[in-house]
């Protein structure tokens, strides 16, 4: 009788190491998911999940007008943001939408963060506009496979002048690398002290020649506020 009580107490105690055992195990696997979910970096392949990143926002409201300014980044090393659209949602003091718009980015390069400016007019008083940024799955394409897509129109100058009436402009040149006549859109972003985007203005070079620079002048709005420093980015324009 004695023995099988003995017996009996062995097999629990056996029975109580596997299950610590086991738990370990679990416990264990369980760290090591963890740790390789927060150690696994972004993926460079496209799916509907994968966008361009609003790094900030300006935006200047007038009435029934608006301009604004956008810095958009695109985080993905070779992948290239082909006809990426902008979509607006513009909304009046009730949050009813006035009017929704889209503009569309001809292309943002791999890693590239670039400024892009506009203004919108509609015929009723507004109080806010909602931004977003969509990149579909088939806007993505690899940069091996359209190595000449991406061109870097270069603002070789730029100068803020003020006018004797207190006006304020922007002039400069641009050059067009490419191989074919373009018209390129001058974004110039405006910034306040700590660096937030207040607004932005822009216009157009027009027609500039391959392998040429052409001349462009952005007026500045007397009614846009007060800003400190600037941004100057050049896209193609459709």
């Amino acid at each position: 009788m004695k023995k099988l009580a003995l017996l009996g107490i062995i097999l629990a105690f056996c029975f109580s190491l596997a299950g610590c055992s086991e738990n370990n195990s679990t416990n264990n696997s369980s760290n090591t998911n963890a740790e390789n979910a927060t150690n696994e970096e972004p993926s460079n392949e496209q799916t509907d999940s994968t966008q361009l990143v609003l790094v900030d926002t300006g935006l200047h409201i007038e009435h029934n007008s608006f301009s604004y300014a956008l810095v958009i980044e695109n985080p993905y090393d070779g992948l290239i943001a082909d006809r990426p659209a902008i979509k607006m949602t513009i909304l009046d003091a009730n949050g009813e939408t006035i009017l929704s718009t889209t503009d569309h980015l001809p292309y943002v390069g791999p890693g590239e963060k670039i400024v892009y400016c506009g203004a919108k007019s509609t015929a009723d008083l507004i109080d806010t506009v909602e931004f977003e940024l969509v990149a579909k799955e088939s806007s993505w394409i690899s940069e091996s496979e359209a190595p000449d897509r991406v061109k870097n129109y270069e603002i070789t100058s730029l100068e803020k002048e003020t006018a004797e009436d207190g006006s304020l402009s922007f002039s400069g040149q641009v050059k067009n690398p490419g191989d074919t006549q373009a018209t390129l859109r001058i974004s110039i972003a405006l910034f306040d002290a700590s660096g937030k985007a207040i607004t932005g203005v822009f216009d157009f070079a027009d027609q500039v020649p391959p392998g040429e620079t052409g001349s462009f002048k952005v007026a500045v709005p007397t009614s846009i506020p007060t800003h400190t420093t600037y941004e100057a980015h050049a896209t193609f324009s459709y």
